[in-house]
C-alpha cells in the first residue's frame, strides 16, 4: 500500500533528470572554431544559424516528369461508390 504519494516519483524524476541532460547542449562552437558555454551565447549562436538557413533551399529540380506520373495511372475506380 503506497502511503506517501506514488510509488514511481523518485524514478519518473530520475529519468526525465537523464532525459534533460541528455538533450542538454553544454557548450557549442561558432564558426570560426570558438567554444560558447554561455546561454545567452548559444541561443543566438542557433538563432542566427537557423536565420541563416531559413528561406534556402536545396532542391534542384524534379527527375521525372510529374505529368506522366499522374496521367498514367486509371483514377476512375476513385468515383466508385464505397461499402
Amino acid at each position: 500500500m503506497v502511503k506517501l504519494g506514488d510509488e514511481n516519483t523518485h524514478f519518473f524524476h530520475t529519468m526525465a533528470t537523464i532525459a534533460h541532460k541528455r538533450n542538454f547542449i553544454v557548450a557549442s562552437s561558432d564558426t570560426e572554431g570558438n567554444s560558447i558555454a554561455d546561454h545567452e551565447q548559444k541561443a543566438n549562436l542557433l538563432w542566427t544559424a537557423f536565420k541563416q538557413r531559413m528561406g534556402v533551399s536545396e532542391f534542384s529540380g524534379m527527375s521525372y516528369n510529374l505529368n506522366d506520373l499522374l496521367t498514367s495511372h486509371d483514377l476512375e475506380s476513385l468515383y466508385a461508390e464505397f461499402s
